[in-house]
């Protein structure tokens, strides 16, 4: 590799080595000289490993003119020929369009949302993303992905942004869902965000596609400096306009109850990608401005720039009547709130009557502190899927858009923000859990956490094995091997892992806190 500045008349250069505009060597490889005369070449040696970032720049620059300067990106490449550490291979795994969601965790306010076509062969061929309220097509000359036989991938996107995934709910031999997390983060003290990705339907992309009754669940940083959630309610006629709406608001602790409109806003639906826009009416127009993404009829993720918001919109079936008999049996409810001492994260068991009662087993870790609790509360179901819970110390408002399963959106400081699932039938077992599962964070609350994903094999035995990679604050580590075990009572409740508390949604879904971590998460495990 020859210097392109040519050391001002021959004087010489000096070389760097970076990843991200830091110094890097020698866990991304050396160059053979620190400096060279005008015009003689170096070695760059790459590390017997791909790192966990492959993106690098060499620079030359001039011993005596420090502003002349040359530069070339470099990519290391596995022996195959793959930038990535996950391994490549089997990309057809990855093939169609996709919408993706990230968030950063506080007190950064940083999303990303929009979508991608996934050629099947490692190619991104169209797309774009929305960062911060601006729109932007996918640079596709700079963009590939590459997938690897554990079905863990990476993929850039215009170029230096640079993510870790893994995919499931293989159909026909593709992915329709996804975990993935940001992986470019070399110092931790840079960018990192979490989220999913699930194929779209194009079918979807119009307006008439996107009309009904839909529930909504949204979370992340309001315009100051604190937490916010939304849950509520709204429905669409199919051409522009939201003919109602009904929200529930918790604004860094000023709580919005019951909040109806009539009209409730507006919409626009579709570009090619599937995007179009949502204003709902609301205090402060804390839900206006919203872009949203078709992934189906029934799907659709949400986002805001400001407040910096990301989550989804599900569609109520067609004919669904709520009423109290919309909670009846076992529920699983998830829920993220922050204090200033830390995140909190809580996944309880609930059960319902169907005719007003319930009780609410949580499994809460207060920024480190596990407690267990066992609440009695009456429960009150509006026909629009509005579910008022009374007892106990500031329940969460649910939305529902089927039985035992909608949003949930808190009611005090600490903003909590969720989600309830139906529970499958049991009695359940360890054998119950089996098979091939991917797994990652979920809605992460403060900059302290570690985000993960990664794939998991369990045996129906007791026994996890798997492969992971995590970004957090002290850094990226890649590949790293999961040996756990878990349990699993026959009411859905164990671990997943020492020190950890799981409930299982269904043969297909679980879900797990760390009980004593400062800086606590929820990770979601699915097929």
């Amino acid at each position: 590799m020859n210097d392109g500045a040519n050391g001002s008349a021959g004087a010489g250069v000096t070389w760097s080595l970076k990843q991200n505009g830091m110094a890097c060597s020698p866990g991304c490889g050396s160059i053979s000289a620190v400096t060279t005369a005008g015009g003689a070449p170096v070695t760059y040696t790459a590390p017997a490993m791909v790192p966990a970032y492959p993106l690098l720049t060499i620079t030359a620059t001039s011993v005596t003119d420090a502003t002349k300067s040359s530069s070339v990106a470099i990519t290391v490449t596995t022996a195959s020929g793959a930038p990535c550490g996950a391994g490549s291979g089997v990309e057809s795994l990855l093939k169609g369009q996709y919408a993706f969601q990230l968030q950063a965790p506080a007190p950064s306010v940083a999303i990303l949302t929009g979508s991608f076509i996934a050629d099947g062969t490692g190619k991104i061929t169209g797309g774009e993303d929305e960062n911060g309220g601006i729109l932007q097509q996918i640079d596709t000359t700079r963009s590939s992905y590459w997938v690897g036989p554990d079905h863990r991938g990476c993929m850039t996107l215009g170029g230096t942004n640079y993510y870790r995934f893994a995919i499931g709910s293989i159909n026909n031999n593709v992915a329709n869902t996804g975990h993935i997390i940001e992986f470019d983060d070399t110092t931790g003290t840079g960018s990192r965000m979490a989220g999913t990705l699930k194929l779209q339907d194009p079918t979807s992309f119009s307006a008439g596609k996107f009309k009904g009754n839909y529930v909504l669940g949204l979370s992340g940083q309001n315009q100051g400096s604190g937490r916010s959630a939304i849950a509520g309610t709204f429905t669409s006629d199919g051409i522009s306009a939201i003919t109602t709406s009904n929200l529930d608001i918790d604004d860094a602790g000023t709580v919005t109850s019951n909040f109806a409109s009539v009209p409730g806003g507006s919409f626009t639906c579709c570009d090619t990608n599937g995007r179009g826009t949502l204003q709902l009416t609301s205090p402060n127009g804390l839900a206006s401005g919203l872009s949203l993404y078709m992934v189906s009829n029934n799907e659709v993720f949400l986002a805001s720039p400001s407040p910096n918001y990301i989550g989804e919109a599900v569609a109520v079936p067609a004919g669904t009547i709520l009423t109290q008999i919309s909670l009846n049996g076992a529920a699983v409810f998830r829920k993220t709130a922050q204090l200033t001492t830390g995140p909190i994260v809580d996944i309880a068991l609930a059960t319902a009557n169907g005719t007003g009662g319930i009780t609410i087993k949580d499994n809460l870790n207060n920024a480190g502190t596990f407690t267990q609790s066992s609440t009695p509360l009456t429960y009150s179901v509006s026909s629009n899927g509005r579910v008022t819970l009374m007892g106990g110390t500031n329940p969460p408002v649910l939305y529902l858009y089927g039985p035992n399963e909608g949003f949930l959106v808190g009611t005090d400081t600490n903003v909590e923000s969720g989600i309830v699932e139906p529970q499958a039938a049991g009695p359940f077992n360890l054998a119950t859990l089996s098979g091939p599962y991917i797994f990652g964070t979920e809605n992460a609350s403060a900059s302290t956490d570690t985000l993960e994903t990664g794939v998991a094999a369990l045996d129906g035995a007791g026994n996890v094995v798997g492969t992971m990679d995590e970004s957090s604050s002290a850094g990226m580590v890649q590949n790293q091997n999961v040996a756990i075990p878990y349990t699993l009572a026959a009411d859905g409740t164990g671990s997943f892992g020492s020190g950890t508390t799981a409930i299982l949604v269904s043969g297909n879904k679980l879900v797990f806190i760390n009980n004593t971590s400062a800086t606590p998460t929820i990770t979601v495990v699915e097929k």
